[in-house]
């Protein structure tokens, strides 16, 4: 028997597996697919390696976000390359361009150039940004303050933060662009989970050399020192229940698996699922409140391996929006339609090699609300075999089309076609097939400022062995699933268990490659 099993493999799950293997505990993680990592892994096509959604971290450095978490999980020794410290984004709108700066000062002295009557509102946005990473590290703190700090940050609306801050609307369309690491959801996105976001990478942001897999094989390690286990095609069909509680995990072969304690990182719909119904381990209520609960859009991905040195690396993320798109409407169903650019994200993979000048891939992410999903994907969902179907496969060239011709207006050494490059086109249902996530949500489900308590679920579920992770609690993204991780280990730990852990006895450095 396992003191706790995991169910799925991503960043939620892996973490959580290695900072309770730390602890002692005897760990199981069950990955039904044939590697584990979730969006943190790589594939290959035709020789060549892509990631599948990991582009960018941020605040490694000493007293920054991420840095007492990743310290903790033994990640800040691989091979990080700071992104380009004037310019980590670069958002477009229309034919101007305006540039996201790492560091507080100079966030606000390179956007204050663009708007000088704004100063005064960029102080006071980054006034607030600080305050919200503050708290990170206090949720773990025996005091009920920081946990309270953020429940009402969650219940405060970021759009309308945004509108009463700033009050030029050019410059906050130039930030709500920068905020495809999200969902730019006007009616529902908190302050936190922009914040939080946003914070993390002013005070720094950071690609890593050769891809995700390094975090995974990291985890993994760290588990498997400790005694534990990470199991491959091992999928999880029911929890199996008794007086109240999960007593084991049945696999698709039929085999139980026996646990004191259970983890799931799926999403919490599928979780949902698993349980047993026969023993009425959970009411109805509860099944009715997580199904109900809406999700983020997810995206289309064309990712092109260009040869080295054909490609110049770039080292910034950059976002593009046709002239008078507001970001903030992208999620909205106005004409049933897109525009080319009606919200872009390019991204690069920095070279293997230190000092690299070259790429060797380029990722072009196009969102797609929900609208958009039903009427173009939706149809394919149910459909087996789908990704053979002439239709589903022109639905992929049309919009590969899209993000490179995009790409091509912005980027000028990009290939006018891709006749003669190997590349990946990715829609939501890939991402549907691999994560289980409904119609293929890149960010989990959506939080809503106006009800808290209804979509922000707690790690804790009504079944007392039976615990949440990753981003579908608190905040998604690598910052907001590492610390859920955490989060989620405390309910097993304690507090002052894992503040030892975060606390830390050496401060380190990032390795910077």
């Amino acid at each position: 028997m396992y003191d706790t099993i995991i169910i799925g493999g991503g960043l939620g799950g892996l973490a959580s597996g290695a900072i309770l293997a730390q602890q002692g505990m005897h760990v199981c993680v069950l990955e039904q697919h044939t590697q584990a990592g979730g969006c943190l892994q790589s594939f290959t096509r035709e020789g060549d390696t892509f990631d599948t959604g990991f582009h960018c971290v941020g605040g490694l450095r000493p007293g920054e976000v991420l840095y007492p978490f990743f310290r903790a999980l033994r990640l800040l020794d691989l091979p990080w390359l700071r992104m380009d410290e004037s310019a980590f984004e670069e958002v477009i709108l229309g034919d101007k361009n305006y540039f996201i700066a790492q560091g507080y000062r100079r966030f606000i002295k390179t956007l204050a150039h663009e708007f000088p009557h704004e100063e005064a509102g960029l102080r006071t946005f980054v006034k607030m940004l600080r305050s919200v990473g503050q708290t990170l590290p206090k949720l773990f703190d025996e005091e009920e303050t920081a946990r309270r700090r953020t429940r009402k940050l969650f219940s405060l609306s970021a759009y309308d933060f945004l509108h009463k801050t700033i009050r030029d609307p050019q410059l906050r369309r130039v930030i709500a662009g920068a905020s495809l690491k999200m969902e730019p959801h006007a009616p529902t996105l908190p302050l936190y989970t922009f914040a939080q976001i946003h914070n993390s990478f002013i005070q720094s942001a950071w690609r890593l050399r050769g891809g995700g897999m390094q975090i995974v094989r990291r985890l993994i390690e760290q588990i498997e020192a400790a005694g534990g286990t990470v199991r491959t095609n091992a999928r999880v069909t029911r929890l199996i229940g008794k007086s109240g509680r999960i007593t084991a995990a049945e696999l698709a072969n039929g085999e139980q698996i026996e646990a004191r304690f259970f983890i799931s990182d799926i999403h919490p719909t599928q979780t949902l699922a698993l349980v047993d119904t026969e023993n009425r381990l959970m009411r109805q209520a509860y099944r009715r409140r997580v199904n109900e609960l809406q999700n983020t859009f997810g995206f289309f991905t064309l990712q092109i391996h260009t040869p080295y040195g054909s490609m110049p690396y770039f080292n910034r993320n950059i976002s593009v929006y046709d002239e008078g798109v507001d970001p903030w409407d992208i999620t909205v169903d106005r004409t049933k339609q897109r525009t080319l650019d009606s919200g872009v994200l390019i991204s690069c993979r920095p070279s293997e090699m230190p000092k690299g000048r070259f790429t060797t891939s380029v990722d072009i992410l196009l969102p797609i609300p929900n609208h958009l999903y039903q009427s173009t994907f939706a149809q394919f969902a149910t459909q087996e075999g789908y990704s053979a179907l002439p239709a589903y496969k022109l639905a992929k060239k049309i919009w590969s089309a899209f993000g490179l011709v995009s790409a091509m207006k912005h980027i000028p050494w990009m290939p006018p076609t891709l006749e003669n490059f190997t590349y990946s086109a990715s829609t939501p249902l890939t991402y549907l097939r691999y994560t289980g996530t409904p119609n293929g949500s890149a960010y989990g489900i959506r939080k809503d400022y106006r009800e808290p308590l209804r979509t922000l679920l707690p790690p804790r579920t009504p079944i007392p062995n039976l615990l949440l992770t990753g981003q579908n609690l608190n905040v998604h993204g690598v910052l907001g699933v590492t610390v859920t991780a955490f989060l989620t280990c405390t309910e097993l730990l304690g507090r002052p268990v894992v503040r030892r852990m975060l606390e830390g006895a050496e401060e380190l450095e990032v390795e910077e490659a």
